[in-house]
């Protein structure tokens, strides 16, 4: 949370760098095609239901972003109806609300918020913010469900900027328009999820400073579609098939106008050669109409439960990841091509026996934290630096 509530909004990553958080919603990827990133202000947290977290490196599962972590956002978990009013200091107040009607078996939703937050501990730090959202979901025969969920949100914003740079004069306004086509069910195969998306987010710039005026606006339109397939379990083996295809159009005042397409292609193994092991192997290989080579990337884990008194689990994880970074973001980039931003990480965690109600969990590895050489002509930044790291973690019961 960068600068109170008018501040970017996102999660912190192990790589110290936010754009390495995936975030996603209801499966499909949110992440700026334009700067790498999502920023959480333009998602009202009171239509999130639940989130899952998966930790460290995840491209071979979910491409490009996964790099420090993946988060993925469900408007599923709320109250069925609900009405709540909130108010605090610096001018902060807001109000959200749900009604949902049973319909044919299924629901039909609707979702509001307004909120606003004077930020007058600095000036020029306010904060407006206008949300609704429709959320369907109806049964599809005995097995399948079918759900659609649209979202809009209007925000205008103050910039403050840093203490050193004050801008009091500089503002923001972000229309966003998401929506979302998901079908699940169960077939002779496995479990089949499918979702298509579009994305649209519309940013506009203004700084009117009398001595350096200065106006921008950034159009984002993106198409999403991904289908997993899970198939049932066999021999103690399961494979689960992903396929991805993307499209992006961006207009811009400062990078001008870009396009490009995405797909791949991945497969997760579970195999058990033992009742205790298990072994998840991963692999994913993505094409983008900007980049000329295929970008492969894999991981693998293990998992063994021991029976003795002091040693309960052992995990062990390797796995590379990716994000792209290209001339549709920095429009002084030297290079046509579309640059690759690599990472890889390794981790062994050991579960001890539970003391008492404390569970110790002990973790040593290390990473690459970031392979530059791709990006220099931007940056100018030195060889990638690697470091090595451990933790040791306390769950409660």
């Amino acid at each position: 949370d960068y600068g109170g509530s008018a501040g970017l909004k996102t999660i912190a990553s192990p790589t110290g760098q936010s754009e390495h958080i995936l975030v996603m919603l209801e499966g499909l990827p949110l992440n700026s095609p334009q700067w790498g990133g999502f920023d959480l202000g333009s998602l009202p947290e009171e239509f999130i239901g639940q989130a899952e977290l998966f930790r460290g490196n995840g491209s071979s599962l979910y491409g490009s972003g996964a790099v420090g972590g993946t988060v993925n956002l469900s408007v599923h978990g709320r109250p069925n109806s609900y009405l709540r009013s909130k108010t605090g200091s610096f001018g902060e107040r807001g109000t959200s609300g749900k009604i949902s009607l049973p319909v044919i078996g299924g629901s039909v939703s609707v979702l509001g918020t307004s909120y606003k937050n004077l930020g007058d501990f600095r000036d020029n730090n306010d904060f407006t913010q206008n949300a609704s959202a429709l959320q369907i979901d109806l049964p599809s025969g005995n097995l399948w469900n079918m759900s659609y969920l649209g979202f809009r949100s209007d925000s205008d914003r103050g910039l403050a900027g840093a203490e050193s740079w004050l801008t009091p004069f500089a503002r923001k306004t972000n229309d966003e328009l998401i929506q979302i086509v998901s079908l699940r069910g169960l077939s002779a195969w496995g479990q089949t999820n499918i979702s298509v998306g579009k994305l649209e987010s519309d940013e506009h710039y203004m700084d009117s400073n009398p001595d350096y005026p200065e106006e921008s606006r950034h159009e984002v339109s993106s198409l999403r579609f991904r289908a997993v397939q899970k198939f049932f379990q066999r021999n103690g083996n399961q494979y689960t098939i992903t396929t991805e295809g993307s499209e992006h159009r961006i207009e811009s005042d400062n990078t001008g106008d870009q396009k490009d397409q995405q797909a791949a292609v991945g497969l997760l193994s579970i195999f058990k050669p033992t009742a205790n092991t298990s072994i998840s192997p991963s692999i994913r290989a993505d094409w983008n109409s900007s980049q000329i080579e295929i970008i492969p990337t894999g991981s693998v884990a293990l998992l063994h439960l021991f029976d003795g008194q002091v040693l309960k689990t052992l995990r062990v994880n390797f796995g590379t990841s990716y994000r792209y970074l290209g001339k549709r973001l920095y429009s002084y980039s030297s290079t046509e091509e579309l640059m690759v931003y690599e990472r890889w990480d390794a981790s062994v965690s050991f579960m001890i026996t539970e003391i008492g109600r404390v569970i110790p969990v002990l973790e040593l590895g290390a990473r690459n934290l970031a392979d530059k050489k791709n990006l220099q002509s931007v940056y100018g930044y030195p060889e990638p630096e690697r470091a090595l790291f451990g933790q040791l973690t306390l769950k409660f019961r």
